[in-house]
């Protein structure tokens, strides 16, 4: 009997020692210091876990090691910006990093304009 295709309980499964572990290093993933002696094939699974912030950190602390991340920038890229095409002479990782610092540009445009418009309608109530 193959207990991953028995249900238990309201139609969960038994997960795996390694989905266990997966899961316990993804909760914890803003603490992990050192990832060298992680094999890349887990190291991939806990990157997929992680959102762009994590993976970008997780990233610097690769020593002497490369492991291929654009199919996991291009998901961020589609999933928070709707973008499919990566721009030419552009990785997806740094497309992410360009459309993110465009979007935060942007958003902080349009606070300041609620800002001013507030300010001069307060002000204007006040007169």
């Amino acid at each position: 009997m193959d207990y991953n295709d028995n249900p238990v309980g309201l139609g969960g499964f038994v997960p795996t020692l390694l989905d266990i572990c997966l899961t316990r290093v993804k909760d914890n993933i803003d603490t992990i210091k050192q990832i060298d002696k992680i094999n890349d094939v887990l190291l991939l699974r806990v990157f997929e876990k992680c959102s762009p912030g994590q993976l970008a950190s997780l990233e610097t602390k690769l020593i002497n090691r490369k492991i291929d991340t654009s199919d996991l920038w291009k998901k961020h890229c589609n999933i928070s910006f709707n973008v499919y095409k990566v721009e030419h002479g552009l990785t997806w990782k740094s497309m992410y990093s360009k459309l993110e610092r465009e979007y935060q540009e942007k958003k902080n445009r349009i606070g300041q304009v609620l800002r001013k418009n507030y300010s001069e309608k307060e002000n204007g109530m006040v007169s």
